[in-house]
């Protein structure tokens, strides 16, 4: 039934649209002088990082908008490692969600299953409310606050044709966006009208791990010099059942309705299907762009969530069939609009209004709900100066207001709990002030300096600064010194909850990263870039003896970063190895799940593979055929072992830690997963795409295995599956 409604809608939107446009779709088959496409200058920098160019060189000389600075550079000189992902290279990885999207193409990042929802990590920094990175649409921070923070609202959804480009900083990055950003930021930034003209639409259906799509998008160029944007999408995601992705624990035991659960093997009780919409839901996403010149508006709306599996406690403590819709689920409103007002050719400004709304869901009884809403307010305002060419000044300030713990429009019927039985909204508020100056010292030397301070309501005073110098050598050589230090406050929830048992300062993650980066444009064919990083971080993170998210410690990592572009005419070769290591970690915290070094079992972080490395390959075999290949290999997870030997032999085999059989270790060894594509263009305007996913797992389903945060011992195995894709563009 939920195929047959989904296909219904997806027939009437496309019918619909096609009615009210079709003069439109007739028009754009010849763009008349008035409607022209206006010259792209210095205010709209559209970027296509397909690598169809003559060089490699002018690929990364490039401004890049939305980037590590408040004030533009060019790739090059950036001062952080930056992943750019563009529209063509979403399409061509056949990627289901941002959070595959992102593992195929980022050095340095891994996912890790959890109960709420998928874990993102950065060089060894990853949590178990994924509050250690901050996602960004069109320069909005659309984190969550109040108790589950970081990430959420862009994810689980397979619908990305929206997306003009992502930048990745693999990085703190609290100078420029604010408190959270330890880890690094997730900067998304979506198509306008320069991106699309006229009407696009596509279909995509996946089986084995099923799921079907469809997406509509439509811009122009309006003879006043307004452009719109629009864009829908919405997808049924069923997932795979427990058949094609067993769930395996490593070490036994019986569940509260009687059934015995073998280590090593596949378990047994039902299970929701793997990767499924929460509440078997229709996702959807929706957004609109009206802008000109000088000024933008636009709204988004998300709706989205994944079923999960529960934590070893639950089924020992709960009956099954209570844990069959387990996951995360939300919805999300945004409003935002953006002016600039140019005072001369040397000053300008530029302010911005959001409004943002987010709905939430995660745990669930029968009575209740972990359910809440929280709305969030705020204005930015900057300005851009020009001493001279060669050295410039941002400045400006940002006042947000947002009302938490409000009444969730999920489960009316249920009383709502936010965090720990609170359940009464409340209000807080944040100053920030932050400022650039970019000096070219020489021709070859660019000194960064940045700052931001902040002041939370609960809070004392959040500095962030920092410093870089990029030295150009020549055209091929180029090195980057990097200091930064980021800083994120607890969780509102936490915040609150100290402030109502009399501590009016929560406490703060501090991270102190000192990086140093080489990279070298070799000749037109080849780049690849060297990147050393060491990371002091004030932790503050889940205390597992007092159920509390606390300062736990200082935690010391360093890393080796390399990565690498291979192109010819026909072929791109890119590859990536990333080494991160635990230094040591000085804490007083009885239990925690960061690493077991303090209690004396290894040396490595737990929640982390050592060495994590990234092929793709790619290929245009005649004008008409294009094929490709990702692989991602994780080498294993030694920290997680050594966790579960300290909980073997210290801790009884506690529930909420890793724990195994002396024989069933494959869940802290490797994890390889390939997946395979094949597009071909059947006409001008109309392309078809075949996608098989988890190729490995074929010969050995471990291969495709996905650990668990913290209960690492616990994992799943992603099923080989089958995707095909149709895209159409009319009136080009």
């Amino acid at each position: 039934m939920k195929v047959i409604q989904f296909y219904l809608c997806s027939l009437i939107l496309f019918l619909t649209f096609i009615s009210i446009h079709a003069d439109d779709l007739e028009e754009m088959t010849r763009i008349e002088n008035d409607d022209a496409i206006p010259v792209l200058g210095d205010e709209k920098n559209v970027i296509d990082f397909n690598f169809e160019m003559s060089s490699l060189n002018a690929l990364f000389n490039l401004n890049i908008s939305n980037s590590a600075t408040m004030l533009l550079l060019s790739g090059r000189q950036s001062p952080a490692s930056i992943t750019t992902i563009s529209q063509k290279q979403i399409q061509q990885s056949g990627a289901r969600d941002l959070d595959e999207l992102l593992e195929i193409y980022v050095p340095g990042l891994q996912i890790m299953l959890k109960g709420q929802a998928g874990m993102i990590g950065i060089r060894g920094i990853i949590s178990d409310r994924n509050n250690k990175l901050l996602l960004v649409v069109n320069g909005k921070n659309l984190s969550n606050k109040t108790v589950i923070g970081g990430p959420m609202s862009e994810r689980y959804l397979s619908m990305l044709d929206d997306i003009k480009e992502i930048n990745i900083i693999r990085g703190p990055g609290s100078a420029v966006f604010g408190p959270g950003a330890i880890a690094g930021v997730i900067n998304i930034t979506t198509q306008d009208a320069y991106d699309v003209h006229g009407f696009e639409a596509s279909a995509r259906a996946g089986a084995i791990e099923e799921f079907q799509n469809a997406q509509i998008k439509y811009g122009k160029f309006l003879r006043n010099g307004l452009e719109i944007f629009s864009y829908y999408g919405m997808d049924n995601y069923r997932g795979s059942n427990q058949k094609d992705s067993p769930l395996y624990w490593s070490k036994g035991f019986t569940t509260k309705d009687g059934v015995i659960v073998e280590s090593g093997k596949e378990f047994t009780p039902t299970l929701a299907n793997y990767r499924a919409s929460r509440y078997d839901w229709l996702r959807h996403k929706f957004h609109f762009e009206l802008s000109s010149e000088n000024f933008e508006v636009w709204t988004r709306f998300t709706k989205g969530g994944t079923k999960t599996t529960s934590p070893r406690v639950r089924f020992v403590n709960a009956a099954n069939d209570k844990l069959l819709n387990d996951g995360m689920a939300y919805e999300q409103l945004t409003i935002a609009g953006h002016h600039k007002k140019n005072i001369n050719n040397k000053l300008h400004f530029e302010n911005d209004l959001s409004y943002v709304s987010t709905d939430i869901v995660f745990n669930e009884t029968d009575a209740t709900a972990n359910a809440y809403n929280e709305k969030g307010f705020l204005w930015q305002s900057l300005g851009f100066y020009e001493f001279k060419p060669e050295q410039r000044l941002s400045f400006g300030f940002e006042l947000s207001k947002d009302s938490l713990g409000n009444k969730s429009n999920f489960h009316s019927e249920k009383k709502h709990i936010i965090y720990n039985n609170m359940d009464e909204s409340w209000d807080v508020s944040m100053l920030s002030f932050l400022s650039e100056y970019q000096w070219q010292i020489s021709e070859p030397l660019l000194a960064i300096f940045g700052f931001r301070s902040d002041k939370h309501d609960y809070t004392k005073n959040m500095y962030s600064p920092r410093v870089a110098f990029v030295h150009t050598a020549n055209n091929k050589n180029i090195y980057k010194y990097i200091y930064n230090r980021s800083i994120r406050k607890t969780d509102e929830a936490d915040l609150k909850r100290e402030e109502l048992a009399g501590s009016p300062e929560g406490d703060i993650d501090t991270i102190d990263n000192f990086e140093f980066r080489y990279e070298r444009a070799h000749n037109n064919q080849l780049w690849f870039a060297l990147s050393s990083y060491y990371n002091k971080h004030e932790v503050v993170s889940w205390d597992s003896a007092k159920k509390i998210n606390t300062s736990i410690g200082t935690l010391q990592t360093y890393g080796l970063e390399l990565e690498g572009i291979y192109k010819t005419q026909k072929t791109r070769f890119t590859f990536s190895h990333n080494y991160t290591k635990l230094l040591d970690f000085d804490t007083e915290v009885a239990i925690q799940n960061l690493t077991s070094m303090p209690y004396g079992y290894g040396h490595d972080l737990a929640n982390w593979s050592n060495h994590n490395t990234k092929f793709i390959f790619e290929v245009e075999l005649k004008e008409t055929w294009f094929c490709s290949a990702s692989l991602r290999i994780n080498w294993g997870y030694p920290g997680a072992k050594d966790l579960a030997d300290f909980n073997k032999g210290d801790k009884n085999n506690a529930l909420f830690l890793p724990t195994y059989e002396d024989t069933v270790t494959r869940a802290f060894e490797h994890s390889a997963m390939l997946n395979l594509g094949v597009e071909h263009s059947l006409k001008r305007n109309d392309k078809l795409r075949l996608d098989l996913f988890g190729v490995l797992g074929l010969f050995d389903d471990k291969l495709n295995k996905r650990n668990y945060f913290q209960r690492s011992s616990k994992y799943f195995t992603e099923a080989p599956s089958i995707a095909l894709s149709y895209r159409k563009k009319f009136g080009h």
